[in-house]
């Protein structure tokens, strides 16, 4: 029988499948190894990316605001103005959506908030007090007489908040909370008397106006020019603010017929002012009335065969109206009907 004792002191011969399996794990431990911190590196790779975006955002939020910007339009909705005003709004609240169409302000978007002034300077302050510290609008459009928007200055400029007014308006007033964006009378007023001068040919002027202060300051500069050009101021006259009896007015033009009838007649009042000189028979080639306050607004209001104003004035441009067409077209000087 063959003897199988193994020396102790000679070396085994090594298995062939340890072998096997210490070389697998030796070859595989570095793969998986690289794998485990590659994806530890994308794994940390995406987490800074969603951290940097997350961060980037807040950032952009603190420097970049895109809360809405709300903006306040402050018109007369009703009373007397009303004709004039509402297609100010119409005006206003079109160019605003246009400016949301084209993405916004600064990529915010702007809402408004629509108050009615109702033709009462008292209300305009109340109503630009409630459109600031209430509905927190930053910034004003409105007014269009300037007993409403002396109302409103007050109020603008204690709260520092902004006015763009859109109306010609008769200077002698400076503040930086407001925007004037009208004619002023060297614009407008001045130019329209010195034409009556020198292409009517006129010299006896009557000046008649709504009873408020636009019109006041507008005739006081008329009377200065009146005087320097050496013509004459056959009446100054008013009507109060609103009223629709123009009685007394048509019979003052009829007894002292001046040469031109200058107008500064503003809103509801300027429609039955114009309406009662038709009525009168007043011939507006023979006696011209030029308006300063007299719109498109207003005419499309007025039947047709009632209107009589000849001539309006508007920031260095005449729009000619006439008895016979409510159309108005823009020329370098009052055109005759």
């Amino acid at each position: 029988m063959a003897n199988h004792h193994t020396d102790p002191n000679t070396p085994s011969k090594p298995n062939r499948a340890a072998l096997v399996g210490a070389a697998t794990v030796a070859t595989t431990t570095p793969v998986h190894s690289n794998r485990r911190r590659w994806m530890l590196r994308i794994g940390l790779l995406l987490v800074a990316c969603v951290v940097i975006t997350l961060a980037w955002r807040g950032f952009d939020r603190l420097l970049n605001d895109r809360s809405l910007i709300i903006v306040g339009i402050l018109q007369s909705q009703t009373g007397p103005m009303a004709v004039s005003e509402l297609s100010m709004i119409d005006a206003e609240v079109l160019a605003l959506e246009e400016i949301n169409a084209e993405g916004g302000l600064l990529g915010r978007p702007v809402k408004w908030v629509i108050a009615d002034g109702a033709s009462d300077p008292p209300t305009f302050a109340k109503q630009a007090d409630r459109l600031i510290s209430k509905d927190g609008a930053c910034v004003i459009f409105g007014c269009w007489t300037s007993a409403s928007r002396k109302g409103v200055l007050p109020i603008v400029e204690a709260a520092d908040h902004l006015l763009v007014y859109p109306m010609a308006y008769e200077g002698l007033e400076q503040s930086p909370n407001i925007v004037y964006t009208g004619a002023a009378p060297n614009q407008q007023i001045t130019p329209a008397v010195q034409w009556c001068h020198e292409k009517l040919k006129a010299r006896r002027f009557l000046l008649i106006g709504s009873d408020y202060v636009w019109p006041h300051c507008v005739n006081a500069i008329i009377s200065d020019q009146l005087a320097a050009l050496g013509a004459e101021k056959v009446r100054e006259m008013y009507m109060p603010f609103g009223s629709m009896d123009a009685s007394e007015a048509v019979r003052v033009i009829l007894e002292t017929k001046p040469d031109v009838v200058l107008s500064s007649v503003v809103g509801d009042s300027a429609l039955a002012f114009a309406q009662a000189l038709r009525a009168a028979g007043v011939d507006p080639l023979k006696t011209p009335v030029l308006t300063f306050a007299l719109g498109e607004n207003e005419l499309h209001t007025m039947p047709l065969h009632r209107g009589v104003t000849s001539r309006a004035s508007t920031d260095r441009r005449m729009l000619c109206s006439s008895t016979h067409s409510r159309h108005a077209t823009g020329a370098t000087a009052p055109c005759k009907m």
